[in-house]
């Protein structure tokens, strides 16, 4: 049989696509990981907050944004947005962002990654205290229930003093629960404790908004709910 040789040619003088052209981060950047505790989607991102990162002492009140389509990928060094406080909650509703601190609501241009509008005193302490509901912003605190469209609407007028009365009993150690009742097309809010001190004082009431028709009930269940 006979041998058979090949001979290949380097030419340096061609070049292709470079990294960072093809997948929109620089090849020298570590990783592209992120450690996040909340995110959501908003366009064709996932936005991360609360996040770990390793020599960015202020990454816990930074928003990162992922690549479009990407949502594993991070070019966290430049794909970012900042607020005043650490973000207790994320949601993407109709291309627009909005984040919560404890002390107030954001409304966050997804795309250009710029704060919009902060709203002081409309915080909330957990992510289960916001909603999307039929694409309209939902969101509640110890002051009241509310939606967003372009400004802020006080949805609890109504049962303003049951509900101001169940809060100031219950004390500090409690959150909000929201959940969506697709039977009756509603919104649902729960109260639930956060430790065996208020155990006792947490109610098994529920608030039950109906949106058509503008009208609040008020439900007692058998027991505590822990999850929805």
């Amino acid at each position: 049989q006979g041998a058979m040789s090949f001979t290949f040619t380097d030419d340096e003088s061609t070049t292709g696509i470079s990294y960072g052209a093809l997948t929109g981060v620089s090849e020298t950047l570590g990783t592209t990981m992120v450690n996040y505790e909340e995110s959501t989607q908003a366009g064709d991102y996932l936005f991360a907050a609360r996040a770990d990162i390793e020599g960015m002492a202020d990454a816990h009140k930074l928003i990162f944004r992922s690549e479009p389509g990407k949502f594993s990928i991070f070019n966290w060094p430049q794909n970012y947005v900042g607020i005043d406080e650490v973000p207790t909650a994320l949601l993407g509703v109709q291309n627009r962002l909005y984040a919560w601190s404890d002390k107030a609501m954001y409304v966050i241009d997804p795309f250009n990654l710029i704060v919009e509008d902060r709203i002081p005193g409309k915080g909330v302490s957990s992510r289960d205290a916001v909603m999307n509901f039929n694409n309209t912003v939902v969101f509640a605190n110890k002051t009241g229930v509310y939606t967003f469209q372009g400004q802020v609407v006080e949805l609890s007028s109504a049962i303003k003093n049951e509900y101001t009365d169940i809060v100031k009993n219950i004390g500090n150690a409690f959150k909000i629960r929201l959940a969506h009742n697709p039977k009756h097309d509603s919104i649902m809010l729960f109260f639930d404790n956060l430790g065996t001190a208020s155990l006792d004082k947490v109610p098994t009431d529920v608030f039950v908004y109906t949106m058509k028709n503008k009208r609040w009930d008020r439900w007692r269940l058998p027991s505590k709910v822990k999850s929805v």
